[in-house]
C-alpha cells in the first residue's frame, strides 16, 4: 500500500514537473531617478527630482511556455512607475506600459494581442537605450510645438491591437493593425522591415493612425541606421517624417533629422554626442525649426548599475514658439515647463538600476 501510495503521487507530479521544465518567467524592471537643472521655465531656472531621467521606471514579468513541436506561448505585463512620488505612470494604468499575450512560431513568426508599441519604437534601430542617451529634446519639442503632429521617437502604444513579426536569417518583417477605442479613435496601421547582422543594423517603418490623445491623425514614416564602426564606437543615423491628415489640418508636418555617436573609452564609461534638426509646418502653413546639440556620460559600477549624466540644448524658430526639450530633457508637459524664449538648456544627473 505504501510504494502504491508513492508511484501514484510520483505519477501526479509528473506533469507538473514537466510543465515547470517546459516553461519560465521572467521578473524584470528599472529604477531610474537623477537631479535635474533648466535654465529657463517661463523665465525663472529651476532644480528639481525626475523619476525616469534617462530610462522610464518599469516593473516586468515575461513569460513563455513552450506548446510542443515549434509553438510557444508568450505573454508581456509591464507596469510604469515614478520612483520619486511612487505614483503609477501611463495615467494610473496598472498595466500601461505594456499588457500582451500571443503565440510563437520560428515557421511563422510571432502574433501577440494587446497593448503594445508600434514599430516606429520596437521595431527601430534608434528610439531603444541607445536612443534616451543620444535622441534628445525634438521628440517632445516638436510634439508640443506648433505642429499638430508626432514623430512618436518617444514610443507610444496602442490598445486593442494585433501585431505579428517573423525573421529569416538577417531580416524581420512586421504588421500591425489597432481596431481602436468605442468612440472610434486610436485606430492605426504599422509596418517595418529591418535587417540586423554583423556590426549592421538599419531599418525602415511605417504608421498611419487616428491618436485621439494627440487629437490628430498622423502618417509617419522613418529610416535608421546603427553601426557599431568599431568595436568602441557606435554610430546613429535617424530620420521621420510626421504629416497630419485629418479633415481640419492638412499641412501640419514635421521632418526630423538626428544622430550622434556612442564611444566606449574604458570598459565602465562611455561618452555620446548627438545632433538634432527638425523643419516643420503648422495648420497655417507657417515654418518652424527646432535644432538641438546634447551630450552625456554613463559610468556602468556594475552590468545593471549605471551613473550617467546629459546635457541637452535646444532651440525653436518661427512657428514652433518658444523652445521646450522633453526627452531626455524636462520629462514635464510643454504647457508648464516651456521657456519663455526660444532657448533652452537642461543639465541632469542620475542613477539607473535594472534587474
Amino acid at each position: 500500500m505504501k510504494k502504491t501510495t508513492l508511484w501514484l503521487a510520483a505519477l501526479a507530479a509528473a506533469p507538473l514537473a514537466h510543465a515547470q521544465d517546459s516553461s519560465s518567467v521572467t521578473i524584470y524592471g528599472s529604477i531610474d531617478v537623477g537631479v535635474t537643472w533648466v535654465d529657463n521655465i517661463q523665465g525663472n531656472d529651476r532644480w528639481f527630482v525626475g523619476s525616469g531621467s534617462k530610462l522610464s521606471n518599469r516593473l516586468g514579468f515575461r513569460g513563455r511556455e513552450s506548446l510542443g513541436g515549434d509553438l510557444a506561448a508568450l505573454f508581456t505585463l509591464e507596469h510604469g512607475f515614478n520612483a520619486d512620488d511612487g505614483t503609477i505612470g501611463q495615467g494610473g494604468r496598472m498595466w500601461g506600459r505594456q499588457s500582451f499575450v500571443g503565440l510563437a512560431s520560428k515557421a511563422v513568426g510571432t502574433l501577440t494581442l494587446g497593448r503594445q508599441y508600434d514599430f516606429l519604437y520596437a521595431g527601430s534601430p534608434m528610439p531603444l537605450d541607445m536612443g534616451a542617451f543620444l535622441v534628445g529634446g525634438l521628440a517632445g519639442a516638436s510634439a508640443g510645438a506648433g505642429t499638430s503632429v508626432d514623430n512618436h521617437l518617444g514610443g507610444v502604444r496602442y490598445d486593442n491591437t494585433i501585431k505579428w513579426q517573423h525573421s529569416l536569417g538577417p531580416v524581420t518583417a512586421g504588421a500591425m493593425w489597432g481596431f481602436g477605442s468605442e468612440n472610434d479613435n486610436d485606430k492605426m496601421a504599422s509596418a517595418a522591415l529591418v535587417y540586423r547582422a554583423g556590426t549592421l543594423w538599419a531599418g525602415v517603418a511605417y504608421l498611419r493612425d487616428n491618436y485621439s490623445p494627440a487629437a490628430s491623425g498622423n502618417k509617419i514614416a522613418s529610416a535608421s541606421v546603427n553601426w557599431d564602426a568599431t568595436p568602441a564606437a557606435k554610430l546613429v543615423l535617424n530620420w521621420t517624417q510626421s504629416k497630419a491628415y485629418v479633415a481640419a489640418d492638412t499641412r501640419s508636418r514635421n521632418d526630423m533629422l538626428q544622430g550622434g555617436v556612442l564611444y566606449k573609452l574604458t570598459q565602465p564609461l562611455s561618452l555620446g554626442v548627438m545632433f538634432g534638426h527638425s523643419k516643420t509646418k503648422n495648420a497655417a502653413n507657417v515654418d518652424g525649426k527646432l535644432q538641438q546639440l546634447g551630450a552625456g556620460f554613463a559610468y556602468n559600477f556594475s552590468r545593471r548599475t549605471e551613473f550617467y549624466g546629459i546635457a541637452s540644448h535646444v532651440k525653436s524658430e518661427g512657428s514652433t514658439g518658444t523652445a521646450y526639450s522633453s526627452t531626455p530633457g524636462i520629462g514635464g508637459p510643454a504647457a508648464s515647463f516651456r521657456s519663455n524664449d526660444n532657448t533652452q538648456l537642461v543639465l541632469k544627473t542620475g542613477i539607473r538600476h535594472s534587474f
